[in-house]
């Protein structure tokens, strides 16, 4: 059975944790009106650019132009497999073709046209 000194103790403690998470609370609503008022700093090369929710990064970029160096060396489209082996050759670390198919779908330069599901060529 509990006591009433244990029972006062435990309504203690209750109170001081209400207490933080009302703390906390108001610290992550001022979060969030400060948010909206933060300084904006533009620079004069953006390293990132979101193209219809994806991240073009300058990673993304280097691989674009790798992926159009190998299919302009191919001579041919090429599956987006064998496109993904050629990365790796030069040292990309991209793992998944739908990774590589982001890159050429989302391209800013609009150099690659796809002839068939799963197979990538040079636009013309």
């Amino acid at each position: 059975m509990t006591t009433s000194d244990e029972l006062r103790n435990q309504a203690k403690e209750l109170r001081e944790a209400a207490r933080k998470l009302d703390d906390a609370a108001e610290t992550l609503e001022s979060f969030g009106k400060a948010r909206g008022k933060a300084p904006v700093v533009e620079s004069k090369e953006p390293t990132k650019k979101r193209t219809q929710g994806f991240v073009i990064s300058d990673g993304v970029r280097k691989n674009q132009d790798w992926c159009y160096k190998i299919i302009k060396d191919a001579g041919h489209p090429l599956k987006v497999d064998e496109i993904v082996t050629a990365l790796h050759g030069l040292g990309s670390n991209v793992k998944k073709a739908t990774t590589v198919t982001l890159y050429l779908r989302f391209d800013e330069k609009k150099r690659f046209t796809r002839p068939s599901p799963g197979v990538w060529g040079i636009a013309a």
